[in-house]
């Protein structure tokens, strides 16, 4: 699945995905939680959280 695809099923279109970060736990190289840097149409950014 591309984080694109995501984007729908979070309700945050029209948008467009800049980055996705993926955090790791430093001791157990575990993921912890992913963020998508995403830009609107009108070419605001901002992060969005996945859990």
């Amino acid at each position: 699945m591309r984080a694109t695809d995501l984007l729908p099923l979070l309700g945050i279109l029209p948008a467009e995905v800049v980055e996705v970060v993926v955090r790791e736990l430093p001791t157990a190289k575990r993921a912890l939680d992913t963020l998508l840097r995403v830009r609107s149409p009108q070419g605001q950014e901002y992060l969005h959280l996945l859990e």
